[in-house]
């Protein structure tokens, strides 16, 4: 009995997350079934990473979850590198997105409500995939593939300068922008992890 006793399976059915994997499921395979496979190993690894972090995930558990072969995760990914870095591309993708809808920062109630309201999607967007962001800084302290520390960290530099833009455009004069931006990327980012 241990942890891995309660692994929590990924359903088998054709709904799901397909859509939240689209950019991976388009590049790694065309068929139906493949992409329903693959939609499983993904939704998998999120579970997997989020119970043990990159450095503690393995295929094996990510495979039993999505209720498929050992042999049949390597007919999509290398191996545990390759399978995080086509998540964070994904997950990249939609973050590039979702900051491109960031609004403009007016004063007043009006402006406050409407940056309120994106920050609510930004900090759903960041409980979805809280588990993804976190093991990127495991695999630097593990020597992982560096695409992935690339990746991002150039992500999260595109992030907090559009947000550094938005604060700078208010017109913000007392505050740094950049600095108001990393703290302001920081504190979505601690408040989703501690769910």
């Amino acid at each position: 009995d241990g942890p891995a006793a309660n692994l929590t399976p990924v359903s088998h059915s054709v709904g799901g997350s397909a859509e939240r994997w689209r950019n991976v499921l388009d590049a790694r395979t065309s068929r139906e079934r493949g992409r329903r496979t693959l939609t499983r190993l993904l939704d998998a690894a999120v579970e997997e990473f989020s119970a043990y972090s990159y450095h503690g995930a393995r295929v094996a558990r990510v495979a039993k979850r999505a209720r498929t072969s050992h042999g049949t995760f390597y007919v999509y990914f290398d191996g545990k590198d390759d399978l995080l870095l086509a998540m964070q591309e994904d997950i990249v993708a939609a973050m590039d997105d979702l900051l491109a809808r960031i609004p403009d920062f007016e004063p007043g109630p009006a402006g406050f409500a409407t940056l309120r309201a994106w920050l609510a999607e930004a900090c759903g967007f960041f409980l979805e995939h809280s588990a993804i962001p976190a093991a990127p800084l495991d695999a630097i302290v593990e020597d992982a593939d560096p695409r992935i520390t690339t990746q991002g960290l150039r992500a999260q530099q595109r992030w907090t300068t559009a947000l550094a833009d938005r604060i700078r455009a208010a017109g913000a004069t007392d505050i740094d922008p950049y600095l108001a931006a990393v703290c302001s990327y920081n504190v979505i980012d601690r408040a989703t992890r501690s769910k």
